[in-house]
């Protein structure tokens, strides 16, 4: 049941994945904030089910990962309800300027919020084990996005979505390399590593049931 979590939340999370990745090209405000609550919802069981198979040694990893798993979670989900219910009923009530910092605030919040999901990947990829192709590149490829935590944690502290020398693309190029893109791709080697363990799983079970027949 776990590895079926597993593949079953690979695919929710690479099908938000693709939605925020189009939303976001789109400059679609609204449908963004969706996907991306659609989105943390996919990427918590996806931990949770490496988490299970895990190795007794690597509890505090484990642990870890789920930890910041759930407060990229509730980030998410604070940031993306505020931007689709709270700024939808205030920004005929307020200026430009406080919309935009408001706007600006939210998405402070949004890449701290990416920056624990890529904590919380960084974590979890101690806990992948296996010599195949899939299982080597996922785990680097977890590692890799953890590095992007640096920057979704000291942005924010200099105001850099405040400023109005940034561009609207460049904004869009900092959310869609490390949260959608990779997680995309990531979510597609987890199906994979997901249903190559089914596989030994049930090979396993075979040969076992074979020896007790002999036996």
């Amino acid at each position: 049941m776990n590895r079926s979590l597993g593949m079953i939340s690979s695919v929710v999370s690479f099908l938000m994945a693709a939605a925020f990745l189009i939303a976001t090209v789109m400059n679609s405000g609204d449908a963004t904030g969706v996907w991306s609550i659609l989105m943390s919802f996919g990427f918590l069981p996806l931990v949770c089910s490496f988490a299970a198979h895990g190795r007794k040694e690597q509890q505090a990893f484990k642990f870890t990962a789920i930890g910041f798993s759930i407060v990229y979670v509730v980030l998410t989900n604070l940031v993306s309800f505020m931007q689709l219910a709270t700024g939808r009923l205030i920004k005929w009530q307020i200026t430009d300027n406080v919309l935009a910092g408001i706007t600006s605030v939210g998405r402070d919040y949004g890449l701290a919020a990416d920056g624990f999901m890529m904590l919380a990947a960084f974590f979890i990829s101690f806990t992948i084990y296996g010599k195949k192709r899939t299982g080597v590149w996922l785990r680097r490829l977890l590692m890799i996005q953890g590095i992007w935590a640096i920057p979704c944690f000291v942005l924010p502290f200099y105001h850099v979505f405040f400023q109005k020398s940034i561009s609207s693309a460049m904004l869009r190029i900092i959310e869609v390399i490390p949260v959608g893109s990779v997680t995309g791709i990531i979510s597609f080697l987890s199906y994979q590593y997901f249903k190559n363990q089914i596989r030994v799983y049930q090979k396993t079970v075979r040969e076992k049931g074979r020896q007790g027949w002999f036996m």
